[in-house]
């Protein structure tokens, strides 16, 4: 008795020492978790971060881009010259008002605030209804540099005399007689730049765009800032402020398209991602406050540590139980995540085959006399709601006249065009592609246009996830074990003649020893092989006309090796070819097939050997039963023990018995 207290210790450090253990590996695992989910959710919301910095960049280049377009196109057409030299050489007033219609349908279509003639001198001779009535400074200087260089001039973003804020590109008509007059561009900031600017894809609280330049010493903002007003033009921060976001980049301390951390014009922590625009000095940043860019990782950490918690509290309350109930749950849970994901999968499978694109048709008038299904979809319009009126009856005023705006372009035109759409839906702003062209009768007179209207919003999200990966992609190219090609094939009068090595990986160079192979004909790399192999180009060459897969294995004599080749067709005239060197394993069928022709031989004198024994056998077993039905009709004992007859045969071996009784009989 008194030794019992004495085991007392050790079975106790026995029934707890799992559950120490099991303690200490879930701290580990909650810190190990906590850690890995801050760092996921940084790398997203940095991946976020610069998937919106680099579709606002590219959105803002594109646009400066077209702009540019516009004025090029102004100064090289003939027909604003010709109404300006009949009216300032001719005096023709009629040319004076056709010059006017001119540069107004022109404003009208491409979308300016305003457009104003100027002499040479830099004189105002019109201007449409918007246009500033006093020229400011800093145009004025732009004019004039115009004036004597004769190149277009992109003046601003600034603000006029009146306050206004104004982009201009002063364009000279070099196509008019010597001096020659110049025409001025007012964009209005506000309405495209400033607005695509202060648009964010996703609700935050914090998350802005910043566009700005440097101004001597200083960093000036050139857009309306999220949190606070009338700031665009106005507001300068000196360039030389320790952490701000933008100074940083103006001094070089910070790589455009990385992580930056700081302070914004606020003051306020935050993390951003730079990029530059296009052929400009201009900048472009979105950033999110730090409490916000952090505030998810916070989050899903407190819950994580709680749940830790509380599954240490379970664990002390019963650690057999709890072990069983946890691994019940964790299998309920996984199974109800992947119903879930199932769920979701098929719903987002429907969803797809289901979607179509948007088509439609319009009169001279600009009525619509179809609109689809999946365009009333897309416009939330039912098409009996749409029928007979105009985009006034879809979208709001001023979007529906700029969507007006490219109609009648078309109809003016007389062509198709193509481009890309912002549009607002019931589903928010989308970004689709929109195909118009005129409309003909039988007798090809325009009347109407038509549209195919396709969303590309996803596509454009996924461009930048898309450049994200593919580095990782070309890595997995580069490891594959199996050699890989890219060829286009080389056709004589319908026949394959050779092919050019277009992409190879390591793999390729490691089995074959052929080395840069990229950019030549095969017949250079191997000499002969044309001659060698006509049947290898004969595939190649029907796999690159047809498209269809093959798969094959074959012997090259140019290289003395076997190959197992798969090759496909990712469009016409190209094939890629994916192998494996099997020389050594068809030589080893070659021997097993050897190898098995004389064990079939050997086989079949065994078998005609055994078909006699067995035979003979039978024989005497039958023998041996009658000498035995003998012995026990005289009340003799049987002289021979063959009970093991009375065992249960199996069916094959009583056919086969059967069939050598047979055998033997007729023999």
């Amino acid at each position: 008795m008194p030794l019992a207290p004495a085991a007392s210790p050790p079975s106790l450090l026995r029934s707890t020492l799992p559950f120490l253990l099991l303690v200490a590996a879930l701290l580990v695992l909650t810190v190990a978790t906590i850690g890995h989910n801050f760092n996921q959710q940084r790398d997203k919301e940095m991946a976020r971060l610069q998937a919106i910095a680099d579709l606002k960049a590219r959105q803002i280049g594109d646009w400066l881009k077209d702009k540019q377009g516009d004025a090029e196109f102004m100064q090289s057409g003939q027909y604003f010259a010709a109404s300006y030299r009949n009216w300032r050489a001719a005096g023709d007033l009629s040319s004076r008002d056709l010059l006017q219609t001119q540069l107004e349908q022109f404003r009208q279509y491409q979308g300016y605030s305003a457009v104003m003639l100027l002499g040479p001198r830099g004189e105002r001779l019109w201007g449409s209804a918007d246009a500033p009535s006093a020229i400011a400074p800093l145009l004025r200087e732009a004019v004039r540099q115009a004036a004597v260089d004769q190149r277009i001039h992109r003046v601003g973003p600034y603000r006029g005399l009146a306050g206004t804020l104004r982009l201009d590109f002063v364009v000279s008509l070099r196509a008019a007689d010597s001096p020659s007059p110049l025409v001025v561009l007012h964009i209005a900031p506000t309405d495209w730049l400033h607005r695509t600017l202060q648009s964010w894809p996703a609700p935050s609280a914090s998350g802005e765009t910043l566009l700005f330049q440097r101004d001597d010493d200083q960093v000036l903002y050139l857009n309306e800032l999220r949190h606070r007003r009338d700031t665009a033009l106005k507001l300068r921060v000196p360039l030389a402020t320790p952490k701000l976001l933008a100074a940083q980049v103006l001094r070089g301390e910070a790589g455009l398209g990385g992580l930056i951390d700081g302070v914004d014009y606020r003051g306020v922590p935050s993390l951003g991602v730079a990029q530059a625009i296009l052929d400009t000095d201009w900048y472009l940043i979105a950033k999110l406050d730090r409490a916000e860019f952090y505030r998810a990782a916070a989050r899903d950490t407190l819950w994580i540590g709680l749940a830790g918690l509380l599954t240490l509290f379970m664990a002390a309350a019963g650690f057999n139980l709890l072990r069983q109930r946890q691994q019940l749950a964790l299998a309920a849970d996984m199974q109800q995540s992947q119903a879930q994901r199932l769920h979701a999968l098929n719903l987002l499978a429907a969803i797809a085959d289901s979607s179509e694109d948007a088509i439609f048709a319009k009169d001279m008038e600009g009525r619509y006399t179809l609109f689809n299904r999946a365009a009333g979809i897309f416009s939330g319009k039912p098409p009996e709601a749409v029928l007979g009126r105009d985009e006034r009856a879809i979208f709001p005023p001023e979007l529906a006249e700029r969507v007006m705006a490219v109609n009648r372009r078309v109809i003016a035109e007389n062509r198709t065009i193509t481009q890309e759409e912002t549009l607002d839906t019931p589903n928010g702003e989308r970004v689709c592609l929109a195909t118009k062209g005129p409309l003909r009768d039988a007798e090809g007179k325009v009347i109407g246009i038509f549209g195919i209207v396709h969303d590309i919003t996803e596509r454009k999200q996924a461009d930048a996830a898309l450049r994200a990966s593919e580095l990782s992609y070309r890595s997995l190219f580069e490891n594959m074990i199996n050699g890989y090609a890219h060829c286009r094939m080389l056709f004589d009068n319908g026949e394959p003649r050779d092919f050019v090595y277009l992409d190879v990986n390591q793999a390729f160079e490691a089995q074959t020893g052929l080395h840069d192979v990229v950019g030549k004909k095969v017949s250079e790399v191997i000499p002969g092989i044309c001659e060698a192999d006509p049947g290898l180009f004969e595939i190649y060459g029907r796999v690159a006309q047809s498209g269809r897969p093959e798969r094959f294995e074959t012997y090259v004599e140019a290289l003395r090796m076997w190959f197992s080749i798969s090759v496909y067709s990712p469009r016409r005239e190209h094939f890629v070819a994916l192998f494996d060197v099997i020389t050594e394993r068809k030589q080893a069928e070659l021997a097993l097939h050897r190898q098995t022709e004389e064990l079939t031989q050997r086989n079949a004198e065994l078998e005609r050997f055994n078909r006699a024994v067995v035979g003979r056998e039978l024989e005497m077993i039958a023998l041996k039963q009658q000498v035995n039905a003998l012995s026990i009709q005289l009340g003799r004992e049987a002289p021979f023990a063959l009970s093991f007859l009375d065992a249960p045969t199996h069916p094959l071996e009583l056919e086969e018995s059967a069939a050598l009784r047979q055998q033997r009989n007729s023999e």
